[in-house]
Order: structure tokens, then sequence, then C-alpha cells
């Protein structure tokens, strides 16, 4: 879409359709690398492709002769680029062990450093999570056994608890457009973690942090405000996300007013883009099943007719800053058990 009122832009498509199928092939090839690329230092194929499409459009092309078929130098460009990743470059910047040096720290190489920080603060991250859900069961158990003196033995019905609690998380195939949205944006903002290293998170963990994020929300706003939406972080994604949808919002004027209230969306006029943003994710959203990570319950799908208004103000607040004093409150919450 970039390049479709430039010149040549046949040309220029057939030049990106030669990097993105050598390169693809390469993916088939040699997935497991890839595999193992995308989970540790988060560089997808796609990006790759971009990197060396321009490479070769602000450096290589250039050097070409007019009189000779630049195909093969530019497959040869592609071809010695793949393996410069994949043998290489990759082997100063990925941690193979727990260990780094005093020399490693000081070192040019900030990436290693930056890497290592963020994956310890997630595995951190993970484990409060995870230890939020586990203490709510608890918590709970123990108000029933105070409650009902016919019940089970306390720790009897904890270890059943924790068996179900479990076999529901090995059961998590998809990772919610919930967390994808909400709570991965809202953790980068709060820790500082580059989203992108969110999305290596399987779906297990995305739905423990995706508790542990609508405690902490709760927490903050301390109102009903945005409760019909919040609740459902409690759950995790029984069937796939849809990947596109042809969702539109119900309530247009009341779109219309709060942007216009708000002025400006990370300092774009537009209306048009944000619009679009938001059908995609309330309709993404709406066709899900969920269930209930603490009791299994399952929920039918979300009416968008209670969350609609809800999230047109809550997105339109975040991305304009008006949350700022809440995202420093679940900065607190947040990281006060991590110290």
């Amino acid at each position: 879409m970039f390049i479709d009122e430039l010149h040549n832009t046949e040309i220029i498509k057939k030049i990106y359709l030669i990097v993105k199928t050598k390169t693809y092939r390469y993916n088939i090839t040699d997935k497991a690398m890839w595999d193992y690329i995308r989970t540790t230092i988060c560089k997808e194929v796609d990006d790759h492709i971009i990197e060396i499409f321009n490479f070769i459009m602000n450096n290589i092309i250039v050097l070409c002769n007019v009189d000779r078929n630049p195909i093969t130098y530019f497959v040869s460009v592609v071809n010695e680029s793949i393996k410069w990743v994949l043998r290489s470059v990759y082997r100063d910047i990925i941690i193979y062990d727990d260990t780094i040096s005093t020399e490693d720290i000081q070192s040019n190489n900030i990436d290693n450093l930056n890497t290592y920080c963020y994956n310890d603060t997630l595995y951190r991250l993970k484990q409060s999570a995870k230890d939020r859900v586990e203490d709510d069961i608890k918590n709970n158990i123990s108000r029933i056994v105070e409650m009902d003196s016919t019940y089970k033995s306390y720790s009897t019905k904890i270890d059943e608890k924790l068996i179900e609690l479990n076999d529901r998380i090995e059961s998590i195939d998809y990772i919610s457009p919930l967390s994808q949205c909400i709570v991965f944006p809202i953790l980068s903002k709060i820790t500082n973690i580059t989203y992108k290293f969110f999305k290596t998170l399987s779906p297990k963990d995305s739905a423990y942090l995706s508790y542990y994020v609508h405690k902490i929300l709760i927490q903050t706003f301390k109102n009903v405000k945005y409760n019909n939406i919040f609740k459902y972080l409690e759950y995790y994604t029984i069937n796939q996300p849809s990947v596109a949808t042809t969702y539109k919002l119900k309530n247009t004027s009341n779109f219309l007013n709060k942007f216009n209230e708000i002025k400006s969306f990370y300092g774009f006029q537009n209306r048009i883009f944000f619009y679009r943003t938001l059908c995609h994710f309330i309709g993404r959203i709406s066709r899900i099943k969920f269930c209930n990570i603490i009791n299994g319950s399952i929920s039918e799908s979300i009416a968008v007719g209670k969350i609609e208004n809800e999230i047109v103000d809550f997105y339109i607040n975040y991305f304009s800053n008006k949350h700022e004093n809440k995202i420093e409150d679940m900065r607190k919450l947040l990281l006060s058990p991590l110290v």
C-alpha cells in the first residue's frame, strides 16, 4: 500500500517478492533456529524481510549494472544475510547461561543486558501472578471451611482445587485478545519491557498475568466505571479468537464526543484510524467464550452493548495519557512484591 503511488511499482514489488520468498524458504528449512531466535531475541521472520528489503533499496540497488539482470545479485544478498543471522551474529547476543560477567555488562552489547533484565523481570512477574492465583484459591477455601463445619478438610480441598487449576491451565491453547490489547500494553508501560517480549509468552503464562493485572486494576480504579470489561481479565479464552472482524461501533456518537473532548490520540488527529482499531478489538472479543481461571465457570460471549462504551472511554483516556496517575499507582502495587 505504501508504494502503490510510486513509479515502477511492479519492479519494487518484484524485488520485495524475491526477498520474501527466499527468506520464507529458509524459514521452512531452518524453522527450529528461527523459532529459537523468535523466542530469545523476539525477532520475527517478517522483521528480517523488511530489513533486507530496505537495505537493498537504499544501498544495494545503486550498485547494480544497468545491462545485467540484478535478481541473482539480490538473491545472493538475501542468502548471505540469512546465513549471517542464523550462524554468527546471535552467538554474541543470545545468553546461554544465567551468569553475566562484569565485562559483558560494560561492553557495547547493550541488547544482551536488556534481554537478561527483561527475561528476569518477566520470570518474577509470572511467579507473582501464579502465587496470587493460588493464594486466592486458598483464601476462598478457608472462608468456606469457616462457614461450613461439614465441609471437607482444608488441606484436602486445597489439593483438589490446585489440581483442578493445573488441569485448566494445561488446557489453555489461545491467548486472549484482552491480554494482547489490555494486559500486555499496561505491563509494558509499568515495567518498561518492550511489548514484543510479552508476545513471546505462552497462553498459560498470559492467563496468569491477566488475572494478576485484573486484581491490580480493580484496586487502582476503585469504581465501577470499567467493571464490565475488567472482570473478563479473570477469564481465559476457550475458543480461538478470530483474526479479522467486520464489527462496527454501535454508539458512534459516544466515540465522536469522547474523541472531540480529548482532541488528540497520541498526537494523531485522524479519527478513522482509532475508530477502526477499536472496531477490530471489540469485534475480536465479541464472539469468544471465556472460562474463569479460579473456579472454571464458563461465560458465554461478551455482550458488546455492555462493554463498548467502557472500551471507548478507557482507550481514549489511556492513549491520551489521562490515566498516568493510575498507571503510577499500578506500578507501585505491581513492583512492591517484586523488590
